[in-house]
């Protein structure tokens, strides 16, 4: 169980919903999800609560709109791949081509009926330096989940608090 401000959360199968729904678990299967956790803990349970948290900054070279509480974390990230392009210019975190790997599954699922069994060496990965400081400032990156989605980090410091405990 999980408090965020007086609303409680379950993990449940997976998923983390709030407390009175969380028997319903199965209607949150991948890739939907329940929506309550989230628009509490970001304070944007609507979008005109969402509008008025929104900042604008530079990320690796690009100027992005992200939630106030990210912009912490991602300008943290963006030192360390700017300190990471100093040493190894040959990091690309845009390609040109994914030199017929696949990144996403979707996209792997109009090629391979079977996405998930599409092996790591097929996949296109973010290099691994760019992973490691992504996840040490509380981004979890899709490369690592079932529906994977290689280019995808997402901001949820909470799924890795409740993984070290």
């Amino acid at each position: 169980m999980l408090s965020v401000d007086d609303a409680w959360f379950a993990w449940a199968n997976g998923r983390l919903l709030p407390e009175a729904e969380r028997s319903r678990w199965e209607e949150f299967a991948p890739p939907r999800r329940h929506e309550g956790f989230l628009g509490r803990l970001l304070q944007a349970g609507s979008r005109a609560e969402t509008e008025a948290r929104v900042v604008r900054m530079e990320v690796a070279g690009f100027t992005v709109t992200v939630h106030e509480h990210l912009a912490e974390p991602l300008a943290r990230v963006s030192e360390e791949l700017r300190a990471l392009r100093l040493t190894d210019p040959a990091v690309d975190l845009v390609p040109k081509s994914y030199g017929g790997r696949h990144a996403y599954w979707m996209w792997a699922m109009s090629k391979v009926r079977d996405f998930w069994t599409v092996p790591y060496e097929r996949r296109w990965m973010v290099p691994a330096p760019v992973v490691e400081a992504f996840e040490r400032n509380g981004f979890v990156w899709g490369g690592k989940w079932l529906f994977f989605d290689t280019m995808h980090f997402e901001y949820r410091p909470e799924i890795l608090l409740m993984a070290r405990e």
